[in-house]
């Protein structure tokens, strides 16, 4: 950390730019929030997830949307644009500081991540069951499961996650992203 803040302190103060002083001091001023709150951990986690090339991250996971509305009304300070998972579907935190405004409205992200991933990392099934039950058995069973892999369903393909943060699996399928065009700019898969 101390290394990282000695690079970015060096460039804003090398720099004659005001506004490009203003954007490293942003980089400073959450380097030193992370260190100043004590997440070195879930920031070192979060890194890992990315770089695994895994789904949005997520905070919580919630059964059913009861349960998640119940946690967002009594959160002290709901964090926002935070994405949540109700019932495996990806839903996002949006509260309003001033009015104190909460929702969860659906999100889209799982969809346009699998559809940009499938290009990434051509969906191979490591592994075939013939129910979706035999594959949640099998992904409750692994001791420590893949941040993500291919499997196949019935004859179709899926994508098994682990979010070690809420240490949550889920099997998401491929067809929930039917419909969904990658924009023309987007890097295609090999």
């Amino acid at each position: 950390m101390n290394k990282t803040v000695g690079f970015f302190t060096k460039l804003r103060d090398e720099t004659d730019s005001a506004e490009e002083k203003e954007r490293l001091q942003v980089h400073l001023d959450a380097l030193h929030f992370i260190d100043s709150t004590g997440q070195h951990k879930a920031f070192s986690e979060y890194l890992e997830h990315v770089e695994a090339g895994a789904p949005p991250y997520v905070i919580a996971s919630f059964d059913t949307r009861e349960e998640a509305e119940a946690w967002l009304r009594t959160h002290p300070s709901p964090p926002d644009f935070a994405q949540v998972l109700i019932a495996n579907g990806y839903y996002e935190v949006i509260h309003d500081r001033e009015t104190n405004a909460r929702r969860l409205p659906h999100s889209r992200s799982l969809e346009y991540y699998l559809a940009e991933f499938q290009q990434e990392e051509p969906p191979i099934a490591t592994a075939s069951f013939a129910s979706l039950e035999e594959a949640e058995d099998w992904l409750t069973a692994q001791a420590e499961p893949a941040r993500w892999t291919w499997v196949s369903v019935a004859g179709e393909i899926y994508l098994a996650v682990y979010h070690p943060n809420i240490g949550h699996r889920a099997l998401y399928p491929l067809s929930m992203v039917r419909g969904y065009e990658l924009p023309p700019d987007a890097p295609q898969g090999e």
